[in-house]
């Protein structure tokens, strides 16, 4: 999957080709604007990244009708991979600071970016 705008943008070009990267960016932009919307202007508390991920899962599932039953299946996997992600625990870290004291630090899961790539790339 690209780094940037850039190299997310040149994938529309074969829209064939990456149509399920093509989807799941679509999806993840949409989310982002919706989620900065509800953030702003309807008073919506920050909870973490599981919102994103949660919105971004329901977002997905929606789209399914529009689909070929073979995008539909591609989707779908990625779908159950966000969903997972939205339910899993965030992974506690802890880093000793300069002045000697710790920080814990809550990171999503590794699993999902290289999991998201994989699925972008195979489709």
């Amino acid at each position: 999957m690209g780094n940037d705008f850039i190299s997310m943008a040149s994938l529309w070009i074969s829209n064939k080709k990456f149509m399920v990267c093509n989807i799941v960016s679509s999806a993840v932009l949409w989310v982002i604007w919706k989620l900065r919307n509800a953030l702003c202007f309807q008073g919506v508390p920050w909870m973490g990244m599981k919102m994103v991920f949660a919105m971004l899962g329901r977002m997905l599932r929606n789209w399914m009708p529009m689909f070929t039953m073979e995008v539909q299946e591609s989707v779908e996997q990625i779908v159950c991979i966000v969903e997972a992600e939205a339910r899993s625990a965030p992974q506690i870290r802890w880093r000793v600071e300069l002045s000697g004291l710790a920080q814990s630090t809550a990171q999503p899961s590794k699993g999902l970016g290289s999991a998201m790539s994989c699925q972008c790339n195979r489709a």
